[in-house]
């Protein structure tokens, strides 16, 4: 149940940009999802629920995309707000008002964004963590996002993923990654190593790193870490376990 705002109390709260209370998504069923209850702050004005409201995605096509969802300002009113998703990006992140908001709706804000699954117009169970302060963890399975990097054979320092950059399967909001290593050398010692691609420029050296795991044989391993403006991560893994460095992305966290 999310609460109600006074009139009066809504003006005051219009005052603050950005202001949120709630308002974070949860997942309702393969093609939709619920935005919770709570209070956001639109383009000046504040847009309250009372109670979840549940959204059927319209964006799903066939492949793994990125669906962000926005309050569409002039479609609903302050207490019966209307959603919609759609693959267009926010623009940058309005230092003024506090938020994302659409390129071209330019008074419809970003409230959340959801990935589709890999090869179906349907998106996975999800987890979600409201961290305050306009900060989200999004927990998936890690089957639900492209692969990194797959029998990438580790040199000892910091190596590009061999199959994508996480910029192309993360939101334009992403701050942080719960990126997932795994390397095998049987039998000796594994090290893995993770860190942002603007650490690795900065740290040549990976065990300087943020995220670092050692083991014997066998090691996976999913770690938090802060991205930076590239979107980018770096990995490594012992020159010894050759061909077996895998890299996948387990959570986002992001910035709305």
């Amino acid at each position: 149940m999310g609460p109600i705002i006074p009139p009066e109390d809504a003006f005051s709260l219009a005052q603050i940009p950005g202001y949120e209370a709630g308002f974070n998504i949860g997942y309702n069923n393969t093609t939709g999802i619920k935005i919770n209850g709570g209070a956001y702050e639109v383009d000046g004005e504040i847009f309250s629920l009372a109670a979840a409201a549940a959204h059927t995605m319209t964006s799903l096509a066939a492949g793994y995309d990125l669906h962000y969802i926005y309050v569409d300002k002039s479609g609903g009113t302050p207490t019966t707000p209307v959603f919609y998703d759609t693959t267009t990006e926010p623009a940058a992140f309005d230092e003024i008002r506090r938020g994302y908001y659409h390129p071209t709706n330019t008074a419809d804000r970003m409230v959340a964004v959801v990935p589709s699954t890999i090869g179906a117009a349907t998106i996975d169970y999800f987890d979600i963590l409201d961290m305050g302060g306009g900060m989200t963890k999004f927990f998936t399975a890690r089957s639900s996002v492209p692969m990194l990097a797959s029998l990438l054979n580790p040199s000892g320092g910091w190596q590009v993923p061999n199959l994508r950059e996480s910029s192309t399967v993360l939101p334009v909001n992403a701050v942080g990654i719960g990126l997932q290593l795994s390397n095998t050398n049987v039998p000796g010692s594994v090290a893995l190593y993770g860190a942002s691609k603007e650490w690795a420029d900065s740290h040549t050296n990976p065990s300087e790193a943020p995220m670092i795991e050692w083991g014997y044989n066998n090691l996976s391993v999913v770690s938090w870490i802060a991205l930076a403006a590239s979107r980018n991560v770096r990995i490594a893994g012992f020159n010894a376990a050759d061909n077996n460095l895998g890299a996948w992305v387990s959570g986002i966290e992001w910035r709305r």
